[in-house]
């Protein structure tokens, strides 16, 4: 009913590409805003704590604790603001993640549970089944915690994990619309081999760097301007640190591949990469698909189409809500 409505008040493809568009905008407008205001505030860090490091003379244990750090240092004159900013970011925090495991457990539970739940169910058992798996879910991610704080920093992490899925992904929809072809076992293997690939790179990316092997450069800091007390507690760590890197350098003699030393910006256009080679060798060596929709390529993909693949399918979905339409 909802597609014979929205064909009634007019054509669905031109309704939806402007919804899409709209929510791209304003997604675009949102993310650059959050973009610019971390390398903002990435950029102030750094003019103030370029010439005495936490990190280097061992005031913090991680890179992720400047920002804190810097509110701390900045805003303790005011009263209540530090621990107002923290709050604020850990409820934000906690905004997105008790949205993610609802989404999470409602997937979960309408692909791989409910094909075995009875329809008579009442909604008051399926609300439980919800919540069981919202805690479940939670138990995991406190456990990851674990795993997590030896991975280096937050950003390379969520990069690395995103590219795992994020490429082969967008390889999808981007080989949907850009190479006509490329029929459905091509987009199959080269969809699977993308998520084998970069989950095999990205994997070893992560065992190394959490051995320490595999480091990513910073911009460069020192430890001049720091003041006396600091010094002195730097110099009396940094002799133990050293003893305890050089054991380290002495047992870990192994070189990781080359694969693995790529920077973590380029997973994601890794795995775009492979679902278009793989799916375009793989479609070569198969038989072809039904004509194509040629509203469905990119316009300055069209060229590719075949002569039979300007018409439109028989059976499309415009072409169902008309039918549907004139039967009712």
């Amino acid at each position: 009913m909802i597609l014979i409505k929205t064909y009634k008040s007019g054509p669905i493809n031109l309704i939806l590409i402007k919804i899409i568009f709209r929510v791209l905008i304003l997604q675009s407008i949102g993310v650059m805003v959050v973009k610019i205001l971390c390398i903002g505030a990435g950029l102030v860090i750094f003019s103030i704590y370029s010439d005495c490091d936490p990190f280097e003379t061992k005031a913090i244990k991680n890179l992720d604790e400047l920002l804190p750090m810097y509110v701390m240092d900045m805003a303790s004159f005011i009263p209540g603001f530090a621990g107002l900013f923290l709050s604020g970011i850990f409820s934000a925090a906690l905004s997105g993640l008790s949205a993610s495991l609802n989404c999470l457990a409602a997937t979960i539970y309408q692909d791989f549970i409910s094909p075995f739940i009875p329809n008579s169910t009442s909604q008051e058992r399926v609300s439980l089944y919800l919540k069981l798996l919202v805690v479940i879910l939670g138990i995991l991610a406190i456990a990851c915690v674990f795993i997590v704080e030896k991975l280096g920093g937050l950003l390379a992490l969520t990069f690395s994990l995103l590219g795992i899925t994020g490429g082969p992904l967008l390889g999808l929809f981007s080989v949907g619309m850009l190479a006509p072809m490329v029929n459905s076992k091509g987009a199959l293997y080269g969809g699977i081999t993308s998520l084998i690939v970069t989950g095999w790179i990205i994997t070893g990316s992560l065992w190394y760097k959490m051995k320490g092997i595999i480091t990513y450069p910073t911009l460069p800091v020192s430890t001049h301007g720091c003041d006396e007390n600091i010094m002195n507690i730097f110099n009396a760590t940094i002799t133990n640190q050293s003893i305890i890197n050089m054991t380290d350098n002495a047992i870990e003699q192994d070189e990781p591949l080359v694969l693995y030393r790529i920077s973590f910006y380029w997973f994601v256009s890794i795995g775009v990469f492979i679902v278009f080679a793989v799916g375009i060798i793989v479609s070569y060596f198969t038989e072809e698909d039904k004509p194509l929709n040629r509203d469905c390529i990119s316009p300055f993909m069209q060229f590719l189409l075949k002569q039979e693949e300007d018409e439109p399918p028989k059976y499309d979905t415009i072409e169902k809500a008309k039918r549907i339409v004139n039967e009712n």
